[in-house]
């Protein structure tokens, strides 16, 4: 059984792998945005669920590799240093600090959902072939992880024209399986807690997602894309504040993610340069690869150790930090 310190030593490496990964690849993600909501809502959506499981896989890959493979927590090289200075050591501690806000979070995502539940039960007015008729407290919406349920609001299931347009963005949705990317988009976010590019990651995520599904819906139905954006307009305008958590996928986002929505159906037509489709896939392939390779690379995997640079990283990470809080500190062996 690991002790509170070994255990605290694996969490700081992993926070580090989690950080600069998260950084990397979303950082890049958020200054291509603007070209790809250019290029098309697909791609826009095809790129954003890809730097998500990059980032979770890197984890979770860096996760089998600290148990397994990493000889700075085998050989304890950090408790020796934390021995020698008589102290538990910050890097541990900001390391639980991060633990305790995964956990903190996770579980108002649990109660949020579960209070959504209570709220929808006690909401709902039919269940129909296709989706739950609810009151207009509601705004339209798929919810569910695995076995998404359509919402449709009083207004929008009255409505026939409404209905049809509706009804086949969130069949749409529940068809892509949104509702579990949104899922691993809620677990990343949460262990990403503390990196606030992954809040405005998100919100691209969401509008690209929703991008996606309104081109593919015109697609599909052959549907005029000036009719549909009309009734998803009215869609917007007909929700008030709506009670949901981060597992509904809606309709109608915000009137800002709107504008950008109705932008792209505006050129679903138009061609789009290939040169710009290349050089952004380039770039943010390039940015996936960085990210892994520097997460990676933080994890100082390598059995031969330098003691001017490679020797014990959290020790140095640990300096670092002391320097900046004006902590006096002394050298050992591990350093």
């Amino acid at each position: 059984m690991p002790s509170l310190a070994t255990f605290s030593d694996f969490l700081w490496k992993l926070l580090i792998i989690t950080s600069v990964s998260s950084v990397i690849i979303f950082g890049v993600f958020l200054l291509l945005q603007p070209f790809l909501r250019r290029i098309s809502g697909g791609l826009y959506n095809k790129v954003a669920r890809i730097s998500l499981v990059t980032v979770l896989g890197t984890m979770i890959l860096g996760t089998v590799l600290l148990l397994s493979v990493d000889q700075d927590i085998q050989d304890s090289c950090f408790g020796s240093f934390a021995s020698a200075q008589g102290s538990f050591g910050v890097t541990r501690i900001v390391a639980l600090v991060w633990l305790v806000g995964v956990v903190a979070f996770s579980a108002v995502d649990f109660i949020r959902i579960a209070r959504f539940q209570r709220f929808l039960k006690k909401s709902t007015l039919s269940q129909e072939s296709e989706y739950l008729r609810v009151d207009d407290s509601l705004a339209p919406a798929s919810f569910g992880f695995l076995s998404p349920r359509i919402l449709l609001p009083v207004q929008v299931a009255d409505s026939e024209v409404l209905k049809h347009f509706v009804l086949s963005h969130e069949k749409t949705h529940v068809r892509n399986r949104d509702g579990l990317w949104t899922g691993i988009a809620l677990l990343v976010s949460r262990l990403c807690w503390f990196n606030p590019i992954v809040i405005f990651f998100e919100h691209g995520r969401r509008l690209a997602m929703e991008m996606a599904t309104d081109e593919e819906v015109i697609q599909r139905h052959s549907f005029h894309p000036a009719e549909y954006a009309t009734a998803m307009l009215r869609v917007l305008e007909m929700s008030g504040p709506q009670q949901a958590p981060h597992l509904a996928v809606g309709a109608a986002l915000g009137f800002n993610e709107m504008k950008f929505r109705l932008e792209n159906l505006k050129a679903l037509n138009n061609e789009k340069p290939k040169a710009l489709r290349v050089t952004v896939l380039a770039v943010m392939c390039i940015g996936w690869f960085i990210g892994i390779s520097e997460a990676f690379a933080s994890m100082n995997l390598s059995s031969e150790k330098s003691p001017e640079a490679n020797m014990c990283y959290q020790v140095q990470h640990e300096k670092i930090i002391e320097r900046m809080l004006n902590m006096e500190t002394r050298t050992n062996k591990c350093e």
